[in-house]
């Protein structure tokens, strides 16, 4: 409190994203924040986004660790409720929206935080099926907001592969039109791998 800090200092995760901030305020490209021959070991975006806004406004990305995490934490909220609210009624949105970072009470892994407060309701959005009129995401938002997670966090995503491949074949099976549905899974796969290409490959 009353530095320019995250949240845990400069210990553990904290270091880790203040290091990569830090690199990537003199390279656009996902590499290690130690050893810039290498490339990242740790989904790159948000400690990314925050080493190019350090360029940007003239000062030390450790500064804006704290200040980041203030931000995703609330951007978790505003994302998951506007998630939740395709599918669910508003009342019901705003609670859903508001129990991740309560839960997962730890501010220094605001990534994590609004990768799981996102996660589930993108699943159900994109993989269940859903018409547009029912709240279903179209494959290529759907694509967009999964290549995002993918490098911002992609453990929930690894955690849940099992099931989320239990939803895919249950949906799949049960789908009046399989064909649309198949393409429909593809065209967000695809989408995704496109655009955390950056990071991935």
């Amino acid at each position: 409190h009353g530095t320019p800090f995250g949240d845990s200092g400069l210990r553990g995760d904290s270091a880790r994203l203040a290091t990569m901030a830090t690199r990537f305020s003199t390279t656009w490209q996902p590499v290690d924040g130690i050893v810039p021959s290498v490339p990242a070991e740790y989904p790159p975006l948000f400690p990314w986004l925050l080493g190019r806004l350090s360029t940007i406004i003239d000062r030390p990305a450790w500064s804006l660790i704290g200040y980041g995490e203030a931000t995703l934490i609330s951007a978790a909220v505003l994302l998951a409720f506007l998630l939740w609210r395709g599918i669910v009624p508003t009342p019901v949105a705003l609670a859903l929206a508001v129990l991740p970072p309560w839960v997962f009470n730890q501010p220094r892994k605001s990534y994590e935080i609004i990768t799981i407060a996102v996660f589930v309701p993108w699943v159900l959005r994109t993989f269940t099926n859903r018409s547009r009129s029912e709240g279903g995401l179209h494959w290529l938002t759907a694509g967009i907001i999964g290549g995002l997670l993918v490098q911002t966090y992609q453990g929930y995503l690894l955690f849940g592969v099992l099931g989320l491949l239990a939803i895919v074949a249950f949906t799949w099976h049960g789908a009046a039109d399989r064909m649309a549905y198949l393409r429909h899974v593809i065209g967000a796969g695809l989408t995704a791998f496109v655009v955390a290409s950056w990071y991935l490959v």
